[in-house]
Protein backbone atom coordinates (compact mmCIF):
# COMPACT_ATOMS: atom_id res chain seq x y z
CA UNK A 1 0.00 0.00 0.00
CA UNK A 2 1.51 3.38 -0.79
CA UNK A 3 0.77 5.46 2.24
CA UNK A 4 1.85 8.94 0.80
CA UNK A 5 -1.83 9.06 -0.18
CA UNK A 6 -3.56 8.04 2.63
CA UNK A 7 -4.35 11.38 4.76
CA UNK A 8 -5.85 11.13 7.96
CA UNK A 9 -9.53 10.92 8.36
CA UNK A 10 -11.78 13.43 9.09
CA UNK A 11 -13.95 13.02 12.18
CA UNK A 12 -16.32 15.06 10.85
CA UNK A 13 -17.61 14.04 7.77
CA UNK A 14 -18.82 9.93 7.27
CA UNK A 15 -15.37 8.48 5.28
CA UNK A 16 -16.23 6.63 2.03
CA UNK A 17 -15.35 3.02 3.21
CA UNK A 18 -17.68 3.76 6.93
CA UNK A 19 -20.64 4.45 3.90
CA UNK A 20 -19.86 1.54 1.73
CA UNK A 21 -19.83 -1.22 4.85
CA UNK A 22 -23.04 0.25 5.67
CA UNK A 23 -24.48 -0.21 2.56
CA UNK A 24 -23.15 -3.52 2.65
CA UNK A 25 -24.87 -4.28 6.17
CA UNK A 26 -27.92 -3.31 4.96
CA UNK A 27 -27.84 -5.10 1.91
CA UNK A 28 -27.08 -8.66 3.23
CA UNK A 29 -29.69 -7.77 6.63
CA UNK A 30 -32.41 -7.02 3.76
CA UNK A 31 -31.18 -10.07 1.69
CA UNK A 32 -31.69 -12.04 5.29
CA UNK A 33 -35.27 -10.55 5.50
CA UNK A 34 -34.65 -9.19 8.90
CA UNK A 35 -35.72 -5.45 10.61
CA UNK A 36 -32.99 -3.40 11.70
CA UNK A 37 -34.61 -2.98 15.28
CA UNK A 38 -33.79 -6.84 15.35
CA UNK A 39 -30.15 -7.07 13.99
CA UNK A 40 -29.40 -3.68 16.17
CA UNK A 41 -30.56 -5.68 19.57
CA UNK A 42 -28.71 -8.91 18.36
CA UNK A 43 -25.46 -6.46 18.53
CA UNK A 44 -26.71 -4.95 21.67
CA UNK A 45 -26.72 -1.42 20.22
CA UNK A 46 -29.94 1.06 19.61
CA UNK A 47 -32.18 0.94 16.88
CA UNK A 48 -31.01 4.83 15.89
CA UNK A 49 -27.36 3.79 16.36
CA UNK A 50 -27.74 0.79 13.88
CA UNK A 51 -29.73 3.56 11.20
CA UNK A 52 -26.23 5.19 11.95
CA UNK A 53 -23.99 2.34 10.76
CA UNK A 54 -26.26 1.46 8.31
CA UNK A 55 -26.08 5.47 6.85
CA UNK A 56 -22.47 5.39 7.21
CA UNK A 57 -22.34 8.13 9.87
CA UNK A 58 -21.27 6.10 12.41
CA UNK A 59 -17.86 4.21 12.26
CA UNK A 60 -18.27 0.48 13.08
CA UNK A 61 -15.76 -0.79 15.30
CA UNK A 62 -13.82 -4.22 14.57
CA UNK A 63 -15.15 -6.27 17.48
CA UNK A 64 -18.46 -4.95 16.23
CA UNK A 65 -18.26 -5.95 12.48
CA UNK A 66 -17.20 -9.17 13.31
CA UNK A 67 -20.42 -9.57 15.87
CA UNK A 68 -22.20 -8.52 12.45
CA UNK A 69 -20.82 -10.59 9.90
CA UNK A 70 -21.71 -13.84 12.57
CA UNK A 71 -25.26 -12.47 12.90
CA UNK A 72 -25.55 -12.06 8.95
CA UNK A 73 -23.76 -15.07 8.13
CA UNK A 74 -20.76 -13.34 6.27
CA UNK A 75 -17.21 -13.55 6.44
CA UNK A 76 -16.10 -9.95 7.55
CA UNK A 77 -14.30 -9.62 4.06
CA UNK A 78 -17.78 -9.38 2.70
CA UNK A 79 -18.83 -5.61 3.98
CA UNK A 80 -15.44 -4.54 1.90
CA UNK A 81 -16.20 -6.39 -1.46
CA UNK A 82 -16.79 -4.07 -4.21
CA UNK A 83 -14.51 -1.47 -2.26
CA UNK A 84 -11.49 -2.15 -4.35
CA UNK A 85 -9.97 1.66 -4.59
CA UNK A 86 -8.77 2.44 -1.12
CA UNK A 87 -7.34 5.16 -3.16
CA UNK A 88 -6.44 8.58 -1.61
CA UNK A 89 -8.45 10.38 0.34
CA UNK A 90 -9.79 13.54 -0.93
CA UNK A 91 -9.11 17.35 0.14
CA UNK A 92 -12.41 18.63 2.41
CA UNK A 93 -14.36 19.92 -0.62
CA UNK A 94 -13.58 17.15 -2.90
CA UNK A 95 -14.61 14.86 -0.20
CA UNK A 96 -17.78 16.53 0.76
CA UNK A 97 -18.73 16.31 -3.52
CA UNK A 98 -17.41 12.48 -3.35
CA UNK A 99 -19.68 11.34 -0.13
CA UNK A 100 -22.77 13.71 -2.03
CA UNK A 101 -22.11 11.51 -5.40
CA UNK A 102 -21.84 8.39 -3.38
CA UNK A 103 -25.40 9.11 -1.40
CA UNK A 104 -27.01 10.14 -4.96
CA UNK A 105 -25.62 6.84 -6.28
CA UNK A 106 -27.10 4.62 -3.35
CA UNK A 107 -30.55 6.34 -4.50
CA UNK A 108 -30.43 4.57 -7.46
CA UNK A 109 -28.41 1.16 -6.37
CA UNK A 110 -30.44 -1.85 -7.74
CA UNK A 111 -28.55 -4.15 -4.85
CA UNK A 112 -31.62 -2.13 -2.65
CA UNK A 113 -34.67 -2.64 -5.24
CA UNK A 114 -37.05 -5.11 -3.89
CA UNK A 115 -36.60 -7.74 -7.23
CA UNK A 116 -33.27 -7.41 -6.87
CA UNK A 117 -33.19 -8.77 -3.15
CA UNK A 118 -35.73 -11.18 -4.13
CA UNK A 119 -34.32 -12.66 -7.03
CA UNK A 120 -30.61 -13.15 -5.06
CA UNK A 121 -32.98 -14.97 -1.61
CA UNK A 122 -34.60 -17.62 -4.62
CA UNK A 123 -31.54 -18.01 -6.72
CA UNK A 124 -29.82 -19.37 -3.44
CA UNK A 125 -32.63 -21.64 -2.73
CA UNK A 126 -31.66 -23.73 -5.70
CA UNK A 127 -29.48 -26.52 -4.62
CA UNK A 128 -27.91 -27.48 -7.63
CA UNK A 129 -24.55 -25.55 -8.30
CA UNK A 130 -25.23 -26.95 -12.10
CA UNK A 131 -28.86 -25.10 -12.18
CA UNK A 132 -27.87 -22.25 -10.75
CA UNK A 133 -24.82 -21.53 -13.53
CA UNK A 134 -27.87 -22.72 -16.17
CA UNK A 135 -30.13 -19.63 -14.38
CA UNK A 136 -26.81 -17.02 -14.61
CA UNK A 137 -26.47 -17.81 -18.46
CA UNK A 138 -30.38 -17.76 -19.48
CA UNK A 139 -30.10 -14.07 -17.19
CA UNK A 140 -26.84 -13.18 -19.20
CA UNK A 141 -28.74 -14.33 -22.19
CA UNK A 142 -31.99 -12.52 -21.57
CA UNK A 143 -30.05 -9.35 -20.50
CA UNK A 144 -27.30 -9.14 -23.48
CA UNK A 145 -30.72 -9.24 -25.84
CA UNK A 146 -32.40 -6.05 -24.53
Amino acid sequence: MNSEKIKPLQAKYPHEIDIHIGKRVRVRRKILKMNQSEVASLVGVTFQQFQKYEAGTNRISASRLYVLAEILGVAVSFFYEGFNKLRQMFSLPEYENAVAENKKALKNDPMDKKESLELIRLFWRIKSSEKRKKVLEMVAMISSTE
